[in-house]
């Protein structure tokens, strides 16, 4: 004889329970793990909330770690995932103005940018529009401080290069980055100040900030760099002390 509205059996309720967690059909909010660091081997659909940094990653199919968008807050809108060949830059350069930045010997300029995906840098370059004699500039990479949302400790001191002629100028180098935010960085540190590089195009700003009650034009407040003063060599440490509407545009190869 046959029954209706009997109790579903025990191992009907288990295979409904694995396939909605499988499709994470939840009756309330998903919420990622919360790690300090990256996982060592992540899998391929992995997610999790990185607080160090403050970003959101995942494992896409190919094994890649990558971010829903740019790590950090203000100094991460858009994250370039680069491909193998090629410069990038998250700054916009200007080549044709000949309003090229002029630099000032001692200062460390840094500029934001953001990546969506793990990568291995090969080259870290600026292009000179008009050299300076016996000029040589330092440039590195710096990580991102997740609570200042500046520059914070020197991730890589990439070595020297001479700028005393035009050119593109590039140093070789291999270092890994995982998706997030750093800070591409530029210091003269002989010859004379005022050579020239491809500037960061005027009035870009890699912030969208502007402080409460101004009354000033966006279209020249806005800082495309911060700056730090009086340095012989790149610190262990970024110590913001100024901004720049003008710096170079400093370009990573793949």
């Amino acid at each position: 004889m046959a029954f209706i509205n009997l109790p579903p059996s025990l191992q009907g309720i288990i295979s409904g329970i694995e396939n909605r967690l499988a499709k994470l059909e939840l009756g309330r909010r998903f919420t990622f793990p919360n790690v300090a660091s990256d996982p060592a081997n992540p899998r391929n659909g992995d997610a999790w909330l990185n607080t160090t940094s403050n970003t959101p990653k995942y494992v896409d199919a190919t094994g890649a770690v990558s971010t829903f968008g740019g790590g950090g807050g203000s100094s991460s809108t858009v994250a370039i995932k680069p491909v193998s060949g090629y410069y990038y830059s998250w700054l916009p350069n200007d080549t044709v103005s000949g309003s090229a930045w002029g630099s000032l010997n001692g200062t460390v300029y840094a500029q934001p940018f953001s990546i969506g995906t793990s990568a291995t840098a090969t080259r870290i370059a600026v292009n000179v529009q008009t050299g300076s004699a016996s000029a040589v500039i330092r440039l590195g990479i710096y990580n991102n401080d997740a609570t200042s949302d500046k520059p914070g400790t020197r991730l890589l001191d990439a070595g020297t290069v001479s700028v005393a002629t035009s050119g593109w100028k590039a140093i070789t180098i291999s270092q890994a980055l995982t998706a997030g935010t750093y800070w591409l960085v530029a210091l003269q540190i002989a010859g004379s100040s005022g050579g020239g590089f491809d500037p960061a195009t005027t009035g870009y700003s890699f912030t969208g900030q502007l402080p409460y009650g101004t009354t000033a034009s966006p279209s020249n407040s806005y800082a495309t760099g911060f700056t730090m003063s009086g340095q012989t060599g790149l610190p262990a440490t970024y110590s913001y002390n100024g901004t720049a509407l003008l710096v170079p545009t400093i370009w990573l190869g793949f």
